[in-house]
């Protein structure tokens, strides 16, 4: 039993490392109802962006650039951007960016007609 627990965990960081920081970004949509009397007017398509984690090699900032730019394919009316921008415990073969300028630059890029809103996270 203890062998099948520890191939699980090693299976568990194998996937942690080198396959989940190379999947592509998840879009997930909500609807959400307000009251029947705002039926009538046009929907606001809120986009959020979370847990970017910017780091070499997986998020370098060519890499948020693509994202900034698939977030504007969406034509949001609003950007909320909920923090986790970058990672304070690495890997030992991961090294966080050099300064916050890097992983914030592409994020000036973001368009949504009432703004892009951003806290920092812990």
């Amino acid at each position: 039993m203890m062998i099948a627990f520890i191939i699980f965990i090693v299976l568990l960081g194998i996937y942690a490392v080198f396959v989940e920081p190379w999947l592509p970004p998840r879009i997930t949509r909500h609807k959400i109802v307000v009251s029947p009397e705002a039926s009538g007017q046009k929907p606001i398509l809120i986009v959020v962006m979370t847990d970017l984690h910017a780091c070499w090699p997986w998020m370098r900032p060519e890499r948020i650039m693509r994202i900034v730019k698939q977030v504007n394919s969406l034509e949001p009316d609003l950007v909320a951007l909920l923090g986790d921008y970058h990672t304070a415990m690495h890997p030992p073969f991961a090294k966080p960016l050099a300064s916050a300028v890097e992983w914030a630059w592409p994020m000036q890029h973001l368009k949504a007609p009432l703004g892009a809103f951003g806290v920092l996270g812990t």
